[in-house]
């Protein structure tokens, strides 16, 4: 009997510990549905894209959103900012640049399925076909590498200017 009034009280013990944190649910004012990529710059500043050139920003945790104006209706597949002004937004058949946090938006005439960053000038797109693309100068220009890779390339991550994964 003692043995299972231990096991009980260690149970709900952790239960507190690991669910007791409060989460509670925010209602988006867009259809959030259709994103297909979130950044979050800080604990209050994020970004979310998706289809049809959807792109919406928050500066309060997520309460509320409002859309931004990408002027394209291309889907939007990946974004990723280095600075509270300066993002990338990568699609299928557009790449996009904001140097003013998002009120307007500049095609950099490039694509790609995703986009990742280790300063405000390196930067790395996968590309199609599976090329990663790489900027030095902040998406100026991108450089193509061919043939580094294998298969379907759905995500990346940069430690520093040359090593990623």
């Amino acid at each position: 009997m003692k043995k299972l009034f231990v096991l009980v009280f260690a149970f709900f013990f952790i239960e507190h510990i690991v669910l007791g944190q409060e989460w509670n649910f925010i209602e988006p004012k867009f259809r959030i549905f259709n994103s297909k990529s979130m950044f979050f710059i800080n604990e209050n500043i994020g970004y979310v894209v998706g289809y049809d050139g959807m792109i919406a920003k928050t500066t309060n945790g997520g309460t509320s959103w409002t859309n931004q104006m990408s002027g394209t209706l291309k889907n939007l597949e990946s974004v990723f900012f280095t600075d509270i002004n300066n993002g990338y937004i990568v699609g299928s058949q557009i790449a996009l640049k904001t140097t003013d946090g998002g009120n307007t938006w500049i095609n950099m005439q490039t694509n790609g399925k995703k986009v990742f960053f280790t300063n405000s000038n390196v930067g790395f797109i996968i590309g199609q076909n599976e090329v990663i693309k790489k900027t030095t100068n902040g998406g100026q220009t991108w450089v193509s590498n061919q043939n580094v890779c294998w298969g379907d390339l759905k995500s990346l991550i940069f430690i520093d200017d040359s090593i990623g994964f």
